[in-house]
């Protein structure tokens, strides 16, 4: 029964509510306790100091009729009055015949100074309840003692305990009671997200929980669950296209394949021409293994099982270096490729290798597509706390409604067909820009060129 939530807080709402009203009550009684006793050595010194100065003023004779009186008054089985000498003699009394039981404790009269009172409590036998005594040393070593039941005392307090364990019962019932509607009503929005949870696993993976209003934390969990189930269903629609485009773009270099060796075994070409097939296959395969390496790095970099290196790296020379690299490429092409890169260091922290790929890419999409006499500008600045290489060329342009999707895997407008490529490139430097943290953005307007910018937070 405990392993569910909801007992296990039923439980300690129950068990704090016991504790918090055995705690009061402790503190109820001790106090009620305290202010009994008070007034009662309260009274029995205002009796003794009245029995004093009767003594003082008139003499024993004429204390005896008075502490009869009080004994008869009070009542003889409650109290008892006693005069005594300082050999312990009693001078003078109220009825004390049913007081046998009591007696002087030595102890006690080795603590009595002269003018001073001292209480105890005792158990006499015959007696239900406890003795409150109080004995006070006055004129000639005599000794006033007095003493009362605690019968009243002990009544009240019995009343107080059966009121409290009636009352403690009702607390006990009232906090099980709200720690089951409270914990009824948090377990609600969960199981809400249990059957949520459970449609999926049936193939329902558009079904969303419900926000209900059980709090701040729970519809917390609730938005976080359904921030998931759109992650997770974008993955699932992204994994089926990437699925498709696979079977697409895989179907192609493996038909050529096929068609180039069916062709050459169709004849005998000679050892030429086996020759010819041979390096015709191996740059298919060449181009196959690099499309399968390349969807293998933006799946393990959008996932996060490829852990980058994070090191000090300044994309001022990274961005000239990627120059460099391609300014054969340009010239021979026909092209301009203008620098202007910031004097100073532009440091991030990020995966060198992954960062130069990023720039490669970028650099070979404005190649591709850029013609003679084009012109290809990479700059590279700070700006806002992040560093910005953006690379614009006067190529051929991008579509209005190819824009949102060029950084999808496989993704080839219109003008791209044409050009060598297998639509993963686009892809793999958004991936690796994210997972700097950084952003990657595009202008383009078709027949004038195109600008695309990455921005990764920058180190000072």
């Amino acid at each position: 029964m405990l392993k569910t939530v909801a007992a296990r807080l039923t439980l300690w709402f129950a068990a704090l509510f016991a504790l918090i009203s055995l705690t009061v009550f402790v503190l109820a009684y001790l106090t009620l306790s305290i202010s009994l006793n008070k007034r009662m050595d309260e009274g029995l010194e205002d009796e003794t100091m009245e029995f004093e100065d009767l003594y003082r003023s008139n003499g024993i004779e004429m204390l005896k009729p008075v502490l009869q009186q009080e004994g008869e008054s009070e009542g003889v089985e409650s109290v008892f009055y006693s005069f005594l000498s300082p050999s312990l003699e009693i001078l003078a009394s109220s009825d004390i015949s049913s007081w046998t039981g009591v007696s002087v404790d030595p102890d006690i009269l080795k603590r009595l100074q002269p003018g001073g009172i001292v209480y105890q409590t005792v158990s006499v036998p015959g007696r239900e309840y406890p003795v409150r005594m109080a004995y006070k040393k006055v004129l000639g070593g005599n000794i006033i003692h007095i003493g009362s039941t605690l019968e009243n005392d002990a009544k009240l307090k019995n009343i107080y305990r059966k009121i409290f364990g009636t009352a403690f019962m009702a607390m006990l019932f009232c906090g099980s009671l709200m720690g089951w509607l409270v914990s009824r009503k948090a377990m609600t929005a969960v199981e809400r997200v249990t059957k949520t949870a459970s449609s999926i696993d049936k193939g329902n993976i558009a079904q969303r929980v419900p926000l209900g209003r059980e709090g701040k934390e729970i519809h917390d969990l609730a938005v976080a669950f359904n921030a998931m189930l759109e992650r997770i269903q974008a993955l699932v629609e992204e994994l089926n296209e990437v699925t498709d485009n696979i079977a697409h773009d895989m179907r192609s270099p493996i038909t050529r394949i096929r068609g180039i060796v069916e062709t050459t075994l169709s004849h005998d070409p000679g050892i030429d021409g086996y020759r010819e097939m041979a390096g015709m296959v191996v740059e298919e395969s060449y181009s196959l293994a690099e499309m399968i390496n390349t969807m293998l790095d933006i799946a393990q970099t959008d996932s996060g099982v490829t852990r980058l290196s994070r090191e000090e790296v300044d994309m001022a020379e990274i961005a000239h270096d990627a120059c460099e690299l391609f300014q054969t490429v340009v010239e021979n092409k026909g092209i301009d490729l203008v620098e202007d890169i910031s004097q100073e260091r532009l440091l991030v922290k990020g995966d060198r290798s992954r960062l130069q790929r990023v720039l490669a890419n970028l650099l070979d999409n404005a190649v591709k597509h850029t013609d003679p006499p084009g012109k290809i500008v990479l700059k590279a600045f700070r700006a806002d706390g992040s560093v910005q290489i953006s690379i614009t060329d006067t190529g051929t342009g991008i579509e209005e409604h190819d824009l949102p999707h060029i950084f999808e895997r496989f993704y080839r407008g219109d003008k791209s067909r044409s050009t060598p490529g297998s639509g993963l490139g686009l892809a793999l430097v958004q991936s690796i820009v994210r997972a700097h943290k950084g952003d990657t953005a595009v202008l383009s307007s078709p027949g004038k060129g195109s600008t695309f910018t990455v921005i990764i937070p920058s180190i000072s």
